[in-house]
């Protein structure tokens, strides 16, 4: 079983390789003639790098859309 720390650092390192690669075709799409689609992905890129950098923010990516009483 894996413990908690290596847990972290595994998703940490598949958050850096998603918001790369979301950041990477974001631009293509830009160049491609797709604007508005291009920074979508590049939204996303940022997002990805965001939770990896922060736990705070992994937090808020992480809960749930709705909060229900």
């Amino acid at each position: 079983m894996v413990d908690g720390d290596a847990a972290d650092s595994g998703r940490r390192t598949w958050l850096y390789v998603l918001g790369l690669a979301w950041a990477f075709f974001g631009l293509v799409t830009i160049v491609d003639g797709r604007p508005l689609l291009g920074c979508a992905q590049l939204v996303l890129g940022v997002a990805n790098l965001a939770a990896a950098r922060s736990e705070r923010f992994a937090a808020f990516a992480d809960g749930p859309l709705s909060k229900r009483k």
